[in-house]
């Protein structure tokens, strides 16, 4: 068996299914290894990973991770290395002694990465869940490093466990088109992902580079602006503008579905025929339709470079915007003069200054 380099980015989500359709997951072979780095042996498995409540909580996390995946796609190192081996051997009867060499494989380096950087970090107890699933007739192989969550039982005894509510510190997806590895996908719930996640337990290399994957977000985002927003309301094009900026400028690693929750979620529009829903809706389509990752790495060379912005206000007077406006809102504002004048008042200490007219 292989692994070969998608060459074009597409969602690991099956489209032509209708999206109020709830996908259906049939699952093979799952286990779940507690990571304890107090040990230096792995742990048995947990028992009963078939029982009904495993299935469910399984699908869920399948679920969670494949309709609102975020992460970024890689590729194997190297066909031949061990964590591109050992996912092969996922999809046969290999299964159980698979998914435990490569539980063995995350124990030690998170041991090796929590002695590595000691004084820096402390790496979050959980476990390791590998699942074999068929969906939409493609097969997945699942990662998910899971929290534990603390809970009182029956007897009211403190325990650790699975929690409840599904928190996946971390994720890979493996998606196989017959036998040949097709895509890999990974994600984390912190902004950048670990490099001893995606490098060093799962021995893969980024597809796209954090110039390719911030110049293509941002392209794909103004454009979305100008052709659903500005349109309609140059006020709000503005405004939303200024929050992708800013988002871009002050942060240094890129989540979509963080832009979407503190850019577009909140937002309430000047006009009322912009519709935020359909504007999510339409913005949720970009990473695939525009070939950027949900999460990477950003480039703060190329967002300098593609946030200028000119607009010409009479013959021979150019307003330029280099960069994030902050008080956005207060910093500007429209009126017009009784003879019909239109103009643009711009609050500026320094702009007051240099074009002030002194009285006699």
């Amino acid at each position: 068996m292989s692994n070969s380099q998608s060459t074009n980015k597409t969602n690991i989500q099956n489209t032509s299914e209708p999206e109020s359709t709830a996908p259906i997951i049939r699952i093979l072979n799952t286990s779940i290894f507690e990571i304890n780095l107090e040990k230096e042996n792995l742990p048995a498995p947990y028992k009963n990973p078939q029982k009904s409540e495993i299935q469910a909580y399984i699908k869920q996390l399948a679920r969670d991770m494949l309709n609102n995946h975020i992460g970024q796609e890689h590729r194997f190192a190297s066909e031949h290395c061990e964590m591109s081996t050992l996912s092969n051997l996922l999809i046969t009867i290999d299964f159980e002694n698979a998914s435990k060499l490569t539980a063995e494989r995350l124990h030690q380096i998170e041991r090796q990465t929590q002695e590595k950087h000691k004084h820096l970090i402390t790496l979050r107890r959980g476990s390791l869940l590998e699942s074999h699933i068929e969906l939409y007739g493609y097969t997945y192989i699942l990662f998910f490093k899971i929290d534990h969550a603390g809970f009182l039982d029956e007897n009211f005894d403190w325990k650790i466990g699975l929690p409840e509510k599904q928190i996946a510190q971390k994720s890979a997806v493996i998606k196989f088109e017959g036998e040949v590895i097709a895509q890999v996908w990974v994600g984390d719930t912190n902004a950048k992902i670990s490099e001893y996640w995606w490098k060093d337990f799962l021995e893969l290399t980024p597809l796209s580079t954090p110039e390719t994957n911030t110049k293509n977000a941002f392209i794909a985002i103004e454009k979305l602006l100008i052709s659903d927003v500005k349109k309609t309301s140059n006020s709000d094009y503005w405004t939303l503008r200024n929050a992708v900026v800013s988002y871009f400028r002050t942060n240094t690693n890129f989540k979509f579905s963080e832009l979407i929750d503190q850019v577009f979620s909140s937002y309430t529009p000047d006009n009322t025929e912009i519709n935020i829903e359909n504007l999510i809706k339409e913005a949720n389509k970009l990473p695939t339709k525009s070939k950027f990752d949900p999460q990477f790495e950003i480039a703060p060379n190329i967002i300098k470079a593609k946030i200028k912005k000119q607009i010409t206000l009479v013959e021979n007077l150019e307003l330029r915007i280099t960069g994030e406006i902050k008080n956005h809102d207060e910093t500007f504002d429209t009126g017009e003069e009784n003879d019909g004048r239109k103009y643009l008042k711009i609050y500026s200490d320094e702009g007051y200054n240099e074009f002030h007219r002194q009285d006699d």
